[in-house]
């Protein structure tokens, strides 16, 4: 924090020397077990090994490492792996079906703006061109905006943007909202009446120009998990070719997780304009093995997510080095992790075990507050740099429990029969 006082800037740092007083105040308490309160207790509001200052939990910024070291492993590992002959003779082979998912919003960010665009319908036309391309796989919400407040843009077909940036239009999850809907609409219908079969999703709408696509209703909000669920059905429809456009982690990892269950040629295309990349998901799952597999939506949302923050100065490459120096019960208790309605105390200390890992590579201890009381006394550590008391990490592993059971409904399909009304071009139906 920063306040400028007369002409001087004074910055404010959070007092690092908590614990140097500790140690003054307990010479004159003897009875004070001071292994005990540097142990259990934090001495501030929050953990400083998982908030800022001000409260907030700490932004996971390197989620796209996880993807760079995933998809290196093939390379590390050595495993090179070979696509299966097919080619018997006298078997006719099936019929190539190649199917594209695609994040609608990514493309939308990706693609900018260009200047002769100056309402949304021609933005829309824009949009559709650029998913209606042959060659499209080779080719923080609310903030505010350079100190001003954000504006909500109502989208319609003759409303003025070019004077608007992508970047102002879509600041608002409001208006992101309403665009996602207007574009949704717009495609559906450019696709209408073609043979290549084309679905949408918008809000709990699923629209398709020539099959049925009632069970594709989800109660799910994000696009991650929502791509996630078509691509299950691609591969349930017989897809021999998947391609998967999206540069989110989140995405990455869940499609890793979900590989057994796609085909065999899935691939996910990352990246925007001429750095698009298509990384063959087959390699990676190969080279990470059932178990890891299985463990890296758990391991992933505990390292760092949007939703569960991560530990100050803990990024993703440290985190996956401790995992590697963990016993096999670790990657259990990852898999395990969100699978069920209630933790369990054996993931919960299987997960301590692996912090401490992290925070003393090689250590034997797998007690946080035995580490913090060791730490302390050999290196001298500030609050940010001790791993957090066991009642604040018992709230962070719920935290990332309850981000993976969320991730974990990615294949739920609305089967159950409910009623409910829907506003539809001005008509009411009945969705089952």
């Amino acid at each position: 924090m920063k306040h400028k006082l007369d002409d001087q800037v004074v910055e404010l740092k959070d007092d690092g020397s908590l614990f140097a007083r500790m140690l003054i105040v307990a010479r004159s308490r003897p009875k004070i077990n001071l292994q005990e309160c540097i142990g259990q207790h934090e001495f501030t509001f929050l953990s400083r090994a998982l908030f800022t200052v001000s409260g907030k939990l700490l932004p996971c910024t390197d989620k796209s490492w996880l993807m760079a070291i995933l998809k290196e492993l093939p390379n590390k590992t050595g495993d090179d792996v070979q696509p299966e002959d097919t080619t018997n003779e006298g078997t006719l082979l099936p019929p190539k079906k190649v199917v594209t998912v695609i994040d609608g919003m990514a493309v939308v960010q990706g693609m900018g703006k260009p200047s002769w665009i100056k309402t949304c319908a021609q933005w829309a036309d824009h949009f559709t061109a650029i998913l209606d391309s042959t060659s499209l796989k080779e080719s923080t919400r609310e903030r505010r905006q350079n100190g001003k407040p954000l504006i909500t843009y109502h989208v319609a077909d003759k409303k003025p943007v070019g004077k608007v940036s992508a970047k102002q239009f879509l600041s608002s999850t409001t208006t992101k909202d309403e665009l996602t809907v207007y574009l949704a609409k717009k495609v559906f219908h450019h696709f209408h009446g073609k043979s290549t079969v084309f679905i949408v999703t918008a809000r709990q709408d699923v629209l398709s120009n020539n099959i049925d696509v009632q069970h594709l209703y989800s109660s799910q909000e994000e696009a991650d998990t929502r791509i996630i669920l078509h691509s299950l059905d691609a591969a349930q429809r017989g897809a021999t070719e998947l391609y998967i456009q999206s540069p989110d982690t989140d995405v990455f990892v869940l499609a890793i997780h979900r590989y057994h269950q796609l085909c065999k040629d899935t691939y996910l295309i990352t990246g925007v304009g001429n750095k698009k990349r298509l990384v063959p998901l087959r390699p990676v799952a190969h080279a990470l093995g059932a178990a890891k597999a299985k463990a890296l939506p758990g391991f992933h949302a505990f390292s760092g997510a949007d939703t569960t923050g991560r530990f100050a100065g803990k990024g993703k490459l440290s985190c996956w080095q401790a995992l590697s120096r963990c016993p096999a019960v670790v990657v259990s208790a990852f898999v395990i992790l969100g699978t069920s309605e209630e933790l369990k105390p054996d993931t919960e200390s299987a997960i301590e075990a692996f912090v401490c890992q992290l925070y003393e590579p090689g250590t034997t201890a797998v007690d946080v507050d035995e580490l913090r009381w060791k730490l302390f006394t050999k290196k001298q550590l500030e609050a940010q740099k001790l791993p957090p008391t066991q009642g604040a990490l018992q709230e962070a592993i719920a935290r990332a429990h309850y981000q993976a059971r969320v991730w974990y409904q990615d294949d739920i399909y609305l089967t159950h029969r409910y009623h409910q009304q829907q506003s539809v071009g001005g008509r009411k139906r009945e969705i089952d």
